[in-house]
């Protein structure tokens, strides 16, 4: 299990972004996160790669649910274009008001929902420069991207996709379903009562055990 240390980051001028992200590096920050609470995140962190050089940039975490999976996927390639390959892809579920109340989204049932827009995401991310994915039949997204191409090569196979440790199941869906993520983001546990802060300290702690190439990234 590893640890590194992250900032998290909103949208700001650039002058205060370029000082920001400087000092961030000579700190040895890891990298920054751009949470979308009301503000998609990715305009930011494009500007956060701008100013930086060496430093990862993630969505932290970025609506799963309140824009298509192709839509994710393709912001997604963007920023790693602009950083040189420094994107990370945090998505997590949000809480059901916020997606049908504010965005106008079906929520279901989140965790699979999730994973099945993290399995598009990955696909597209993948192999969308190839033209080959065809149809995409899921539950809660049917996608014909028959003759959809790019048309360039990502600047990686793949772009790391976090997942928000919130509830248990969350954590276990990529144990049961192995490519779904390659990270566990675990959020302040502040909040919980003492027992189940605990718990949820010695259940992360099983999932990283059990899947030794998973790391757990915990914000300040």
């Amino acid at each position: 299990m590893t640890y590194q240390y992250w900032e998290v980051i909103q949208a700001m001028p650039a002058a205060e972004m370029t000082e920001l992200m400087r000092r961030f590096e000579d700190l040895g920050i890891y990298g920054v996160w751009a949470p979308q609470l009301h503000w998609p995140p990715f305009a930011t962190l494009a500007a956060a790669a701008m100013a930086s050089t060496r430093l990862k940039l993630g969505t932290g975490i970025a609506l799963a649910f309140s824009r298509s999976p192709m839509e994710t996927a393709l912001s997604a390639l963007d920023l790693d274009r602009i950083s040189s390959g420094r994107a990370v892809l945090g998505l997590g579920t949000s809480v059901r008001l916020f997606n049908e109340r504010m965005h106008g989204v079906v929520y279901g049932k989140p965790v699979a929902h999730l994973r099945e827009v993290v399995e598009i995401v990955r696909i597209i991310i993948e192999r969308g420069h190839q033209g080959d994915l065809g149809r995409i039949d899921g539950a809660y997204h049917k996608l014909d991207l028959t003759g959809f191409k790019t048309g360039r090569k990502p600047v990686r196979n793949a772009i790391p996709i976090y997942l928000p440790a919130l509830f248990q199941n969350t954590v276990d869906s990529p144990r049961r379903s192995p490519t779904d993520c390659s990270a566990i983001l675990s959020g302040h546990s502040n909040g919980l009562p003492t027992k189940r802060r605990h718990s949820k300290r010695n259940w992360l702690a099983r999932v990283a055990r059990a899947r030794s190439s998973t790391s757990i990234y915990g914000t300040t």
